[in-house]
């Protein structure tokens, strides 16, 4: 079983980008017995609450894979906890705790 993550920090002005990283995730995860998760850091926090198809696609996930963000950067970045998890995304580690995490676990990390 291949073990993906996928590291979204591109944001709305690179919606496009992170569209492709989400739909990929996706795809991967409902093709097989692939582990895939979704870590959205930075600029690609916005992609979760802009209302457009970076939502969509991140709603699509629900269920699907596991999708995280980093309670503190979401904080920093302005987007409300509850709108995050309102989309199904986790909040229960940072971003430096999670990497360190997938990484001992054996996840090829890609970012986009």
């Amino acid at each position: 079983m291949a073990r993906i993550a996928f590291w979204i920090t591109a944001g709305r002005d690179q919606e496009k980008k992170a569209l492709t990283g989400l739909r990929l995730a996706g795809r991967l995860r409902s093709a097989g017995q692939e582990d895939v998760r979704v870590f959205l850091y930075g600029p690609g926090l916005e992609v979760a609450v802009d209302g457009g198809e970076g939502e969509a696609a991140l709603r699509a996930l629900n269920g699907v894979a596991r999708v995280q963000a980093c309670p503190h950067n979401a904080t920093h970045q302005g987007i409300a906890h509850e709108l995050l998890l309102d989309r199904g995304v986790s909040l229960d580690q940072t971003a430096s705790a999670t990497l360190i995490d997938w990484t001992e676990a054996g996840f090829q990390i890609i970012g986009v």
